[in-house]
Formats: structure tokens, C-alpha cells, sequence
């Protein structure tokens, strides 16, 4: 993103409270909701956010430019699980990072720049963010800002894809499920192998373990 007379680097994007300047924002549609279900991973599909901005600062002899561009997953909680690791298709090849722990990427910022989650609760950041500072016509260093951020998107192809994992009361269901299935095989299996009275007992085995399976299926649903 370097052009003359101007310095490109990239750094990690850290935590810091400050007041947005005005730059180039590009927002992305809020990636779809999971519907939880009683597994203990799931996916959700996930835009792959190229955002910048650029702060023109006033100084002796015309003005003092920086655009920083960042990469950022948004995506939105999931009742009873935790976002893992992401995905993404950089350079044709899958790119996976692991995800935090809350807040996430959510309160990041370059240099004083807030990178706020866009169409999402949350977010993660992928990769380094860059940034290029010198000085000139703030108009033409948004041009070179922007040109910049579609480079940077350049770089990804598709969507993303985050991982979470089960959690707490979710987790601690979904293996009761795991073992009411387990305990329907083996009733099905006594079925087969049995006649007579005994038959007729595995019978009313097998009835309560699908039981058993439609509760802990009804439990998990309801804790996921």
C-alpha cells in the first residue's frame, strides 16, 4: 500500500478507548445466526470484512495522513457455545486463527483508530492490520486509503468460516445425548438376539431407552 514518500508496516491491533476520526469505513451484511442443535461443534458462515480508515491531521505546511486497514470476521453469539478458530481462504489457500476470548476483537484500534464490530455483535481479526502515514492532499491520501482496503480484500476469497465449540449446560446435554444413543444401540442389539420372555423384555428396555433419548434430545435443545 506504499507510495511515495509514504511508510507501510503492519502491526497486531491492540485494545484502547478513543474517539473515531473520520475515515473510510466498508461494512459487510451481518453474518447469518447458527441454529443450535445438540452437536457438540458447529460452523457459521461469515463475511470477510476489508475495513479502513483514514485520519488527515492539520500541520505546518499541510496536513499529516494515516490509513489503516484491518481485516475483520464479524459474527454473533451462539446460546450455549463459544466461538473457536476461523477460517478464511487467503492467498487460495485456508488460513485458520484461533478466537479469543471475549470481548473478542470487538474494542480494537490502530494507532488511536477504533475498528468497532460492523453488522455483527462481535468480531475477530485476522491477520495484521497495515497502515501507510505521510502527507499531501487528504483527498488523495483517501484515495490511496481506499485503494489500499481493495487490495487487502483482494487477498481472501469467499466467506469465512467460524468454528464454536459447546459449552457449560450445552456441552454437559449433548453428552447425555451421546449416551441415551449409545443406550438405544445396544437395547436394538439385545432385540435381535433375543426370543420368548426375554425378547419381550429387551423390547421394553429398547422403549425406555428411546425414551430416555427423546428427553435428553428435548434437554440439549433446550440448553443449546
Amino acid at each position: 500500500m506504499s507510495s511515495g514518500g509514504t511508510v507501510v508496516r503492519a502491526l497486531k491491533l491492540f485494545v484502547a478507548t478513543v474517539v473515531g476520526l473520520g475515515g473510510l469505513v466498508v461494512a459487510s451484511q451481518a453474518p447469518a445466526a447458527a441454529a443450535p442443535g445438540p452437536q457438540a461443534t458447529i460452523t457459521v458462515s461469515a463475511p470477510v470484512q476489508s475495513n479502513a480508515k483514514l485520519r488527515s491531521t492539520p500541520i505546518e505546511g499541510g496536513f499529516s495522513n494515516y490509513c489503516a486497514v484491518v481485516t475483520m470476521i464479524p459474527f454473533n453469539d451462539v446460546p450455549g457455545y463459544a466461538p473457536t478458530s476461523v477460517t478464511v481462504t487467503w492467498f487460495n489457500r485456508p488460513l485458520t486463527e484461533p478466537i479469543g476470548p471475549a470481548p473478542y476483537d470487538d474494542n480494537a484500534s490502530v494507532d488511536g483508530i477504533p475498528f468497532p464490530p460492523v453488522g455483527a455483535a462481535h468480531q475477530t481479526q485476522i491477520g495484521d492490520a497495515s497502515y501507510e502515514q505521510g502527507g499531501g492532499d487528504p483527498g488523495a491520501a483517501a484515495q490511496r486509503c481506499e485503494e489500499g482496503r481493495v487490495k487487502n480484500a483482494g487477498f481472501y476469497t469467499g466467506n469465512a468460516t467460524i468454528t464454536f465449540e459447546a459449552t457449560g449446560k450445552c456441552a454437559s446435554a449433548i453428552s447425555k445425548v451421546a449416551k441415551a444413543e449409545a443406550a438405544v444401540k445396544k437395547a436394538k442389539k439385545k432385540v435381535d438376539k433375543t426370543t420368548g420372555a426375554a425378547h419381550q423384555a429387551a423390547l421394553a428396555q429398547l422403549a425406555r431407552a428411546k425414551k430416555d433419548l427423546a428427553d435428553a434430545k428435548k434437554k440439549a435443545k433446550k440448553a443449546c
